[in-house]
């Protein structure tokens, strides 16, 4: 008995530790075990240092993983030819191989992706320096695509600069810019220019302007002090205080409602003096030529009545601040009969 029981837990614990070893395996291959999705092999070339990219590094489309690093070598050693041009710097490129599980464009095949502008560059994950690869569409008129000088053995993607790179080359450019700056005959310029200024400063015409517009503002500010500026515009503000007085008295209300008055009362004079026209010309028609001109006289006057009359009901205020001239009573008297 106690034999058998010895067997059955070794049988036991045999049975466990094959089911931990199929768990173990089915965890660790359970991505590549049960992935329905087809695996596509994709390879680029970088002329940069690829420090920080490891095999199994994620490969990420706009921060989506797609795939990741299967294989990071020298493309000398991968593709050497018999007769092959060592000074061509193609031979120099890093190649990576990258396992892609996602379908960017199913109806797309690769080249056409390509051709549409698909890229992939090396970017960092932060702080931390660790390296990865990134895939994007950029436009391919700025990246073109630059033929190679052998067959690749996957589906070819082309690679772009990463931002570090891109920068350190403007960098680079910039610096090399500046080593063909003459910084000694530029110097030399800049202190000749600041002699000439002190020159011109000291003797010169700049000089003399400077003189000529400190006289003048000496002038314009004693011109200002004995102006007496602050009295005259005190003395002007009284005098507008006075006419806003004047304007706002009873004197000048009385002297426009006796206008007024006065204007009204002129139509039924202009009448009487219409009729009396009218009788003047009945009773002189035997004598017509004789009193001709008084009556061209009297039609003037009633003329110049009738202006009067409606200028004084349009504007009343002219007769007190400057108008027509007065009215001549002495013509209208002498043309009654």
């Amino acid at each position: 008995m106690e034999s058998r029981s010895l067997y059955i837990r070794v049988g036991a614990l045999i049975v466990l530790g094959l089911g931990m070893l199929v768990t173990g395996i089915l965890m660790l291959a359970g991505n590549s075990l049960f992935n329905s999705k087809t695996t596509r092999i994709m390879e680029t070339y970088f002329s940069e240092s690829v420090q920080g990219l490891d095999v199994g590094a994620p490969v990420k489309f706009r921060g989506v993983t797609i795939g990741r690093v299967s294989q990071i070598g020298l493309v000398n050693s991968e593709y050497r030819q018999p007769g092959m041009d060592l000074d061509d710097t193609s031979w120099r490129l890093v190649y990576v191989r990258m396992e892609i599980t996602a379908d960017l464009a199913p109806a797309a095949t690769p080249g056409q992706l390509v051709v549409d502008g698909l890229r992939v560059q090396m970017a960092s994950q932060g702080i931390t320096g660790v390296s990865y690869i990134e895939a994007n569409f950029v436009q391919p008129d700025r990246h073109p695509v630059s033929p190679l000088p052998w067959v690749p053995h996957h589906e070819y993607v082309p690679s772009i600069p990463s931002t570090i790179t891109q920068v350190q080359s403007a960098a680079e450019k910039f610096l090399e810019r500046l080593d063909t700056v003459d910084f000694v005959g530029l110097i030399g310029n800049v202190s000749g220019l600041v002699g000439d200024l002190r020159g011109q400063l000291r003797n010169g015409e700049a000089s003399v302007a400077l003189s000529e517009a400190s006289g003048l503002l000496r002038l314009l500010r004693g011109t200002a002090e004995r102006a007496d500026l602050p009295g005259a515009m005190q003395d002007l503000r009284a005098a507008t205080a006075s006419l806003r007085a004047v304007l706002d008295g009873p004197e000048l209300r009385d002297v426009m409602r006796s206008t007024s008055a006065a204007a009204d009362k002129l139509p039924a004079l202009i009448a009487s003096l219409e009729v009396l026209t009218r009788r003047a010309d009945s009773r002189v028609a035997d004598v017509g030529r004789d009193l001709e001109p008084i009556l061209r006289d009297a039609r003037a006057t009633l003329a110049n009545l009738r202006a009067t009359s409606e200028l004084l009901r349009q504007y009343p205020a002219q007769v007190l601040f400057g108008g027509t001239p007065p009215r001549e009573p002495a013509r209208a008297t002498e043309s009654r009969p």
